[in-house]
């Protein structure tokens, strides 16, 4: 067997070339290092046994290894790992362990109940393999979560903590995982390709100290609960996540956003497929809202609008609403209470009334143009259009 070892062209290392054999024999192609974060490629002439050839040899560029669920300190402080029970959100004895290393250096059982002593440039990675950290029964039991005074930012992929992959196969997985933690930015904190029920339900529900949340939720079809209240009660949070889910269920985005008041533009909406109760109370509360999302969908399920943008007392123009057809509940106090609304479009062939849209605009600016494009008669009601609302009729 003959050897070849060539410096590559490009960046470190050499390639390594093995002819094994004569005449049919095949040439054994290896590089050094083999790890690269970049890729790189190189223009041989081999000859061998009288024969010639131009090879184009190429190296990939290596998968960019995996980081485990991370927190990176801003602030000096405490971080612990305690196990809670649902009802009164106290810690308790029990629970289940994971792992921490801090700064790379060895791992290290951490049991609910440990808190470490944090300073600010600090790196803490985690590591489980439990399936999920919340018990739900008939209502929510137990759940695992992250405590403690360090702000920090959290990155790595949050599936570390089941050991490992990229997809969730137990429900309740992460509810409430963030809870009482000080995260900052979320921003480089993967989630699951897929979701679960209640996987990710109040993941940073009441965390007062968020601003930037992860940058993508990746999952296109969602489950019952999935991301309920996820972000409910972070006042501070000023962008939403990417949200490219298509298909939707029953409950997935309730209460989402929930008095997150320093919110100005919700997130784009995609989905063309809904559920019943799918949007329920997903802003309500979220008192500087001015660009809401666009609402694509043409085929309704029952309630799922309902109390949508409840109480979002900055908005002043609602998304055009493309639907023909309404079904039982659909607007459901959809903009009750939005004070500053004075502007709406329906495309609805179907009147608006009690059975489709009870008090959707109770609440709303005592001026306001409706739009429509049906031929139907206009009733002065809080379930049709507001008293008070000049009513144009359009052809589209």
């Amino acid at each position: 067997m003959a050897q070849k070892v060539i410096p590559w062209t490009a960046g470190s290392g050499t390639l390594t070339l093995d002819y094994t054999g004569q005449g049919s024999g095949t040439i054994a192609v290896s590089s050094s290092p083999n790890d690269l974060d970049v890729a790189r490629s190189m223009q041989l002439t081999v000859a061998a046994a009288g024969i010639t050839r131009q090879l184009t040899v190429t190296q990939r560029a290596a998968a960019p290894a995996y980081q485990p669920l991370t927190l990176d300190v801003l602030t000096a402080g405490t971080i612990a790992w305690l196990f809670y029970d649902a009802a009164t959100h106290e810690p308790q004895e029990g629970g289940t362990a994971i792992e921490y290393r801090l700064n790379g250096g060895s791992w290290t059982s951490m049991p609910p109940g440990t808190t470490l002593q944090v300073a600010a440039g600090d790196r803490l990675e985690f590591r489980g393999s439990s399936s999920a950290y919340a018990t739900l029964d008939s209502s929510w039991v137990s759940y695992h979560g992250f405590a403690g005074t360090a702000t920090a930012n959290a990155s790595g992929h949050i599936c570390s903590l089941i050991g490992g992959g990229s997809t969730i196969a137990a429900d309740n997985t992460f509810y409430r995982l963030f809870t009482h933690a000080a995260v900052v930015s979320a921003r480089d904190l993967i989630l699951a390709d897929n979701v679960t029920q209640h996987c990710y339900n109040s993941l940073f529900n009441g965390c007062t100290t968020l601003l930037t949340p992860p940058a993508t939720l990746p999952a296109t079809t969602l489950v019952s609960y999935c991301y309920s209240h996820m972000f409910n009660g972070c006042s501070s949070l000023a962008t939403a996540p990417t949200l490219p889910a298509t298909h939707l269920a029953t409950y997935c985005y309730r209460q989402m956003f929930g008095s997150c008041t320093s919110l100005t533009t919700a997130p784009e909406l995609p989905a063309t497929t809904l559920a019943s109760f799918c949007y329920r109370y997903m802003f309500t509360g979220c008192k500087a809202l001015v660009n809401p999302p666009a609402l694509p969908a043409t085929t309704l399920a029952t309630y799922c609008y309902y109390y949508m943008f409840y109480g979002c007392s900055a908005l002043t123009t609602a998304p055009e609403l493309p639907a023909k057809t309404l079904v039982s509940s659909c607007y459901y106090s959809m903009f009750k209470n939005c004070s500053s609304l004075q502007a709406i479009k329906v495309k609805c062939t179907t009147k608006p009334s009690a059975t489709y849209s009870s008090g959707w605009l109770e609440g709303v600016a005592a001026a306001g143009t409706f739009t429509k494009t049906g031929s139907w008669s206009v009733t002065r009601s809080t379930s049709c259009v507001p008293a008070g609302w000049t009513v144009k009729t359009v052809s589209s």
